[in-house]
């Protein structure tokens, strides 16, 4: 894929050693654009290529943005840096570095390169709506989060859309759904599912697994990311997502089934309400071309194999 609009502009990846951020970085050093890697953490065993560079910054604190002084030239940032709890019901106790890495250091990284940004694309979250009113959820659908996750992204979303209104700097926000794949923190429910399922122990479910969750591949929001820089008209919103309704339940059978294991599901009592959810992307397939290509079954025995490499299981 070639990134024509880039040409003598700097992309600048925030959050480059986070789950998205690793995908991007392997993908993006290939396309022969100029690169810089920002992220609080070094990476391990990444091979630079002779137009990328890394350079180790907590982009939360101002004083370590002066590391940043030596960036010259224009800027495409790709904002990716952000706090996810991955568990739900201990969300209230990272409120602190929500705000911290999700609000702070949004304001912190667009003011630093106020005068110098051709284009901001943020990396949001669908969980910024909230309790559907409808489905599948669009782009027009009221934002009413019931998570501090959620609250965070939308806060950043507005910073940002008033900063790039008052600067005249295009932008792009991209609504990301659940993405899964390789790589992923071991604390969401595919990756313990698939521990539990390649060591035959069951599979531990909160409710009665029919609510539904709309997941999508990483390499299918990577493509959605660089296809909105590809395309220099794409501005605003856009919900990325696969646009299917998976019950919990079934991606729990699926995973068995692939595993060819004997594991069996437990349900237990849950203890916060959950809605079905699935997403409209009628937008960006039509501003951006952007198609999810990978299927369920496709993207699970991905991330298996690799589960299965990394923890050196058979």
């Amino acid at each position: 894929m070639k990134l024509g609009m880039i040409r003598n502009d700097i992309l600048l990846i925030t959050g480059s050693e986070g789950f998205i951020g690793k995908h991007l970085s392997h993908r993006i050093k290939d396309l022969g654009c100029k690169v810089i890697l920002l992220d609080k953490i070094k990476p391990k065993n990444f091979s630079f290529g002779h137009r990328i560079n890394f350079i180790q910054c907590d982009i939360t604190k101002k004083d370590e943005l002066k590391k940043l002084k030596n960036i010259k030239g224009r800027i495409i940032l790709i904002h990716l840096a952000a706090c996810v709890p991955h568990i739900p019901d201990k969300e209230d106790k990272a409120l602190d570095s929500i705000f911290e890495v999700n609000i702070k250091a949004t304001i912190n990284i667009l003011n630093n390169f106020q005068n110098r940004l051709s284009k901001v694309y943020y990396v949001s979250t669908l969980e910024v709506y909230g309790v559907p009113i409808y489905l599948p959820i669009d782009e027009k659908h009221p934002t009413n989060p019931t998570s501090f996750y959620g609250i965070s992204k939308l806060s950043a979303e507005h910073y940002l859309r008033i900063f790039c209104r008052c600067n005249r700097i295009p932008f792009a926000v991209l609504r990301l759904s659940c993405v899964y794949g390789p790589g992923e923190n071991y604390d969401r429910a595919i990756p313990n599912f698939i521990k539990s399922a390649i060591k035959n122990e069951p599979i531990m479910i909160y409710g009665d697994g029919l609510d539904t969750r709309d997941y999508l591949y990483v390499d299918d929001a990577i493509n959605a990311l660089l296809l909105s820089i590809r395309e220099k008209s794409a501005q605003g919103v856009f919900n990325i997502a696969s646009s299917k309704g998976y019950k919990i339940r079934d991606i729990a059978k699926t995973i068995i089934k692939l595993c060819n294991s004997r594991s069996k599901i437990n349900f237990y009592k849950r203890r916060k309400k959950f809605y079905n959810l699935f997403f409209n992307i009628s937008k960006a397939k039509e501003k951006i071309k952007f198609l999810p290509k990978t299927t369920i079954e496709e993207g699970l025995l991905k991330e298996i194999a690799w589960f299965r490499w990394k923890n050196r299981l058979r």
